[in-house]
């Protein structure tokens, strides 16, 4: 585990890096907002995106800090949802999602279309309707198990309490 100093360097170095790459003078038109939208009857979608910039066109750029490095194959599905949020919220259209990686700099950027709109939504929508059709729901047991409030009257307590007393938790 990282200790304090090496994690004050880090970020030091990530500043370092991205005052070196980004325009510092940029004015985003939202840090951090946070959005909540209902996308379907009874089911509203939340988050807070890092930053949102507006175009020279008008439209907006959603960018997401990421503090590791660039990843190989980048899943820009939160973005995506980001994006639906922010259009429902602000009443304009969003053109194109970042990621920025402070560790090393890069940044990851794609259009928003009017395709990746439609197929963002058919995918949200698919995603709400199998949540909807789900009736088992299985204890995933873990550590967190040990400090839960409804322990007393959990189906897996007996399962629960073995393996707290094996594993030390």
């Amino acid at each position: 585990m990282a200790g304090v100093e090496e994690l004050s360097d880090s970020a030091v170095k990530q500043l370092r890096s991205f005052a070196a790459t980004h325009d510092r003078s940029a004015e985003p038109l939202a840090v951090e907002p946070y959005f909540q939208v209902e996308v379907a009857p009874g089911v509203t979608l939340f988050g807070r995106v890092d930053r949102i910039d507006t175009e020279h066109d008008g439209s907006l750029h959603l960018i997401d800090y990421k503090t590791g490095s660039h990843e190989d194959e980048v899943d820009a599905r939160q973005l995506r949802l980001y994006a639906i949020m922010a259009e429902a919220s602000l009443g304009k259209p969003v053109t194109r999602l970042s990621f920025w990686y402070l560790d090393d700099g890069k940044t990851w950027t794609a259009e928003f279309t009017d395709v990746e709109r439609r197929s963002s939504r058919s995918e949200l929508m698919a995603v709400i309707h199998e949540m909807e059709q789900a009736s088992d729901f299985p204890a995933t047991i873990g550590v967190h198990c040990g400090h839960c409030p409804y322990l007393h009257a959990c189906a897996e307590r007996e399962v629960i309490a073995r393996r707290r007393e094996t594993e030390g938790w």
